[in-house]
């Protein structure tokens, strides 16, 4: 039903970018709802369909009070007009301020809603600038609500179009039950009247909290629910804007009492009158309602027949298991450091609804299926656990961003973008690269933030790939002392993190992979032997290694010696087995020999073990 403007505020900050200031000089700015006004970002807005997209504007700014990457209304002066014409007559008339750009949200209550109108209802997608809606005004005595409705003009109506429930674009939404007729759909941040006389956000509710009719009759929530919508999103605001008077700015949505849109603006303007709390999602609502919760986003009061609940159309609940990611899948990260990572205190993860993240990601999927078009690429979103996953499924290279990842506080698109070169180099064919498919962790961090970043990212992949490094020291920060070590005898699949970032470094100057990060040299060994008689009557002795043999040290006979001494009269690599030679010499029959192996080396040009280069063997 309307956007509050610290959920504004909070998604901007997650994604460093910049607010821009209202006119009491504080974020975000109610000239953000006049600039969705115009053309363009109207249809910005209505394109993407996602609730708190950022868009850019423009402010004027003191450089001599603070840096032009930082944001503070106050202390930097920040000047924003409703009408870009008067920005540039502020400029010229004040030389010592610049422009610079700062970020709004697009905002929009769900399609459908029964709003009171002097004449019954009406659908709050329906109604439009100009005509009247009910507008209470509220009278507590002793703690007895009751509410005058008088029609009220509206001065702003706005929202936007359902979307395709299979493009993946929704608003998380939040379903409110009381009773079976009784029951209201909306945005997280929509402020409902309690029977104490608060206003309280959607998203803060929860089973037992009593919200209150238009008749103030007191109504016990019985279960809530948060989940994706894929229909249309619409507020409204009755009268003049608010400045802290609640009366004339509380509306009628579905029986229940709620603040219009101008209220949403501003709610600690409310002061006592507005009642805070953790969201719907986060691991504080999740331990104070402990005994509600059923499964992911939904809570119950005991006994309430939830099951028997009727789900709206266009909403769909949260899933309580991740995609299926196949058990041979590439990952970012163990199993062991992404459950490191959750427990660290110092890991703030935002709540479901918190989708801050999810347009730079879908940008990103954009950007880089330009240049890879034969991956695909998903974001898991109900995926708590903060990792990335690469595999070939039925021939089609996938990608699976979870959502773990996106609502991590820190993680932004940098950082994302280079977790998605890295599952894309999982599964890439280097042309200098000859080792084991899908690439190991250590190669793909390589070939991720060597090759696929400047191949994607182009003139601008450097500073991409700085801030990309910056926010993974960070991520992975997070994991415990003990599961940064990794494997030193597989460092390759389970490298050092200190070698990861020394890698990523490498990579992002051009540079060969560091000493750490180098694969161990696997050295030929002498595994086993066998004994024969040729057809000739010839005796012989049949040498295993563990590797593949070079053919020309293999088959020079200076490079065995035997003891007692043996004359050889051939040396071959084995014509079914290239890991063997067949030696044909001078061997007594029943005498015990030796025989040392020397300076042979794999087709590959894996030096001799010289640990493992001898043998025994009783002659036929």
């Amino acid at each position: 039903m309307g956007y509050d403007p610290t959920t504004c505020f909070n998604s901007l900050r997650d994604q460093s970018l910049g607010p821009c200031p209202n006119a009491l000089g504080t974020a975000v700015s109610y000239h953000c709802t006049d600039a969705q006004e115009t053309n363009i970002t109207h249809e910005y807005c209505s394109q993407n369909n996602l609730y708190y997209k950022p868009f850019k504007y423009m402010e004027a700014y003191d450089p001599s009070l603070c840096a032009p990457t930082e944001y503070d209304a106050k202390k930097c002066n920040e000047q924003v007009f409703d009408d870009l014409d008067h920005l540039v007559d502020y400029l010229l008339a004040h030389p010592n301020m610049k422009k610079r750009e700062c970020w709004c949200c697009c905002s929009c209550m769900a399609y459908g809603t029964p709003i009171a109108i002097p004449t019954g209802l009406k659908a709050i997608e329906k109604i439009v600038e100009g005509e009247e809606v009910m507008s209470g005004a509220l009278t507590n005595t002793n703690g007895k609500l009751t509410f005058t409705w008088t029609p009220a003009t509206v001065t702003f109506s706005q929202g936007t179009p359902p979307t395709d429930p299979l493009s993946g674009i929704a608003t998380t939404m939040v379903f409110i039950y009381c009773r079976e007729d009784l029951g209201l759909i909306s945005t997280e941040d929509q402020l409902l009247m309690t029977s104490a006389g608060t206003l309280k956000q959607a998203n803060t509710l929860k089973p037992g909290d009593q919200l209150v009719t238009v008749d103030g009759e007191p109504v016990a929530i019985q279960s809530i629910k948060i989940g994706n919508w894929s229909g249309g999103v619409h507020h409204i605001t009755a009268g003049k804007p608010f400045t802290g008077d609640i009366n004339g700015h509380l509306i009628s949505a579905g029986s229940f009492v709620v603040g219009d849109f101008s209220v949403q603006l501003d709610p600690t303007a409310l002061g006592e009158k507005f009642e805070a709390g953790p969201p719907i999602g986060s691991a504080e609502y999740d331990k104070a309602n402990e005994a509600t919760k059923l499964k992911t986003g939904v809570y119950s009061m005991n006994g309430a027949a939830v099951e028997k609940i009727s789900l709206p159309k266009n909403f769909k609940l949260f899933r309580d298991e991740a995609l299926y990611i196949p058990f041979n899948a590439k990952t970012l990260i163990t199993n062991e450091q992404a459950i490191d990572i959750v427990g660290n205190p110092n890991a703030y993860f935002r709540p479901y609804g918190n989708k801050s993240g999810v347009d730079i990601l879908r940008y990103l999927f954009k950007l880089y299926k330009g240049f890879y078009p034969e991956y695909s690429f998903y974001l898991d979103w109900e995926n708590i656990t903060p990792n990335a996953y690469a595999f070939d499924a039925y021939g089609t290279k996938t990608v699976v961003i979870s959502g773990g990842l996106v609502r991590l506080q820190g993680m932004y698109q940098e950082g994302l973008a280079f977790i998605i070169s890295y599952g894309i180099a999982s599964l890439s064919n280097p042309i200098i690269y000859n080792g084991p498919h899908p690439l190991p962790t250590i190669q793909a961090d390589y070939y991720g933030m060597g090759l696929v970043m400047p191949t994607t990212w182009y003139t601008t992949a450097y500073d991409v790939s700085d801030k990309a490094i910056a926010q993974m020291k960070q991520f992975w920060g997070y994991i415990s002392e003990e599961n940064q070590q990794g494997n030193p005898e597989n460092n390759q699949d389970f490298p050092s993190i200190k070698c990861r970032i020394n890698t990523l470094m490498y990579a992002q100057m051009g540079g060969n992979l560091p000493a750490c990060a180098q694969p161990p040299q696997s050295l030929l060994k002498l595994t086993g032997e066998e004994v024969g008689i040729l057809s000739n009557q010839k005796p012989f002795v049949w040498l295993s290694f563990n590797q593949d043999l070079d053919e020309a040290s293999s088959e020079d006979p200076a490079n065995y010696s035997f003891s007692p001494e043996a004359t050889i009269s051939s040396v071959a690599i084995s014509p079914n087995n290239n890991k063997a030679v067949i030696i044909v010499a001078d061997f007594q029959e029943n005498v015990e020999y030796t025989v040392t192996v020397k300076q042979i080396k794999s087709n590959t040009g894996s030096p001799l073990d010289p640990q493992k280069s001898t043998i025994k063997f009783t002659a036929q």
